[in-house]
């Protein structure tokens, strides 16, 4: 049922031990968990962390950060509303609320701060300035204007092949603002949705297969620091370590060679992570 899948804490956490699962027995030793139900990844992370558990190494970011009716909200009230401290969706509307929002995943254990469109300046750059201040990276998921602002932000990381201008590639690369490409998952996207997003109030844009590998190009073109993902979300995950290997196949289609890819998923992302030191 809905309240089983949006609020149950008890279902989100043997979820992510199932998921964890597959990662480990697909070779995949660290994650970067970009949005979980409340609590649920923090307490994944200490059981496996005390070695209670099975896993691979968690950096966990708990709720995404969006604005009202923003990414992940679509149709899906039941996430936001109304214990929103058992969700995976924090909704937060003027710069005090996205604050507020950050200090909450900081409290609960978060590695990492995600944030999501839509957003007004201000709040994102007060979701931004809180979280550096308390010495978590920021990355976000967003597209088109919500880059730039988010560029202007001093964001950390981009998600996802989004559209985005040449002038924002390049103050990437100038700024060192990383970017996780995730060419394989927006494939599955365009293939679900007949050609792109649909029913989405955050994804208004024109996409397809050959642009997101097309933004690939463009980001390797020009310097952009870029690591491997997967966004493996639903029941994505069964299908490891196939997304993992067609994924680095996609570095290879915009020119990286097999050495290149590897790096790209292994010191790259310690980087990303800032745990190259380890």
């Amino acid at each position: 049922s809905p309240e089983t899948t949006s609020l149950s804490q008890a279902d989100a956490a043997l979820r992510g031990v199932e998921r964890l699962r597959y990662y480990l027995e697909s070779g995949v030793t660290t994650v970067r968990d970009v949005g979980s139900h409340g609590m649920a990844p923090f307490i994944l992370k200490k059981y496996i962390n005390e070695g209670d558990i099975p896993g691979p190494r968690i950096f966990a970011a708990g709720q995404i950060i969006v604005g009202q009716g923003g990414h992940s909200t679509e149709g899906y009230g039941l996430k936001t509303a109304p214990a929103y401290k058992n969700t995976m969706i924090r909704e937060a509307s003027g710069p005090d609320d996205w604050r507020e929002a950050v200090r909450h995943q900081f409290k609960n254990g978060a590695d990492v701060i995600k944030l999501a469109s839509h957003y007004a300046p201000e709040e994102i750059q007060a979701a931004i300035d809180e979280a550096h201040h308390l010495g978590l990276r920021v990355t976000v998921d967003a597209e088109t204007q919500y880059i730039d602002m988010a560029i202007d932000a001093s964001v950390d990381s981009i998600e996802h092949p989004m559209p985005r201008s040449d002038k924002a590639i390049r103050l990437m690369q100038k700024n060192n603002i990383a970017a996780i490409p995730t060419i394989w998952i927006l494939n599955q996207v365009i293939d679900w949705g007949k050609g792109g997003y649909w029913g989405s109030t955050s994804r208004r844009f024109t996409t397809s297969k050959q642009r997101s590998l097309a933004m690939l190009q463009k980001l390797k073109d020009a310097g952009v620091k870029i690591g491997v993902g997967t966004d493996l979300v639903l029941t994505l995950y069964k299908m490891l370590p196939t997304p993992y290997i067609e994924e680095l196949k996609n570095f290879q289609a915009v020119g990286y060679s097999v050495e290149e890819a590897l790096v790209a998923a292994t010191k790259t992302n310690a980087e990303i992570l800032g745990m190259d030191d380890k």
